[in-house]
């Protein structure tokens, strides 16, 4: 923390150091190198009361808040700039990869392959026509043949009965 150059907290060197932390986080976030000036007073200048060769301690710190005020406001900016362009970005790249995608979905729906699409459905239809003639034709074969088997089984209770009622007479 800056000490300032009569020994007591002033404002102006609370301020300077909250700024120049919160600057340097900042900037570590976003990759900066060094946005302090090569002028800016060090903490070791503050301690000792030289203010990179200028008049009051006090004065430099108000100079100091200010440059790292518009520092900050500048950092800022370019933040903000940078976010906008990736969301830029992020939306072109979103487009564009729905424009691929609509166009594979084109060329693969060209008219070869509604004929195609047609003519595999007319063979479903075609192979569903012929299982239920099949079927039919074997549910009728199968009613005639019931039906006759029906005859033939009363013919041979007929006569079963006829042969027994001899039997009985006899």
């Amino acid at each position: 923390m800056l000490v300032p150059v009569n020994g007591s907290s002033c404002r102006c060197a609370r301020i300077t150091q909250k700024l120049k932390t919160s600057l340097l986080l900042f900037v570590s976030a976003i990759g900066v190198v060094n946005p302090l000036p090569a002028n800016a007073c060090s903490s070791s200048c503050m301690r000792t009361g030289q203010a990179a060769g200028r008049g009051s301690p006090h004065l430099d710190q108000r100079a100091q808040v200010e440059h790292l005020k518009a520092s900050l406001h500048k950092l800022q900016r370019k933040l903000e700039e940078a976010r906008a362009r990736s969301e830029l970005l992020i939306a072109q790249h979103r487009r564009a990869r729905a424009l691929r995608k609509t166009t594979a979905m084109e060329a693969g729906a060209g008219s070869h392959s509604h004929g195609a699409a047609f003519r595999r459905m007319q063979d479903k239809v075609d192979r569903s026509e012929a299982v239920d003639a099949a079927m039919a034709a074997l549910t009728e074969d199968g009613v005639d043949d019931r039906l006759a088997a029906l005859e033939e089984q009363e013919v041979v209770e007929r006569l079963l009965g006829e042969m027994k009622a001899r039997r009985r007479e006899g």
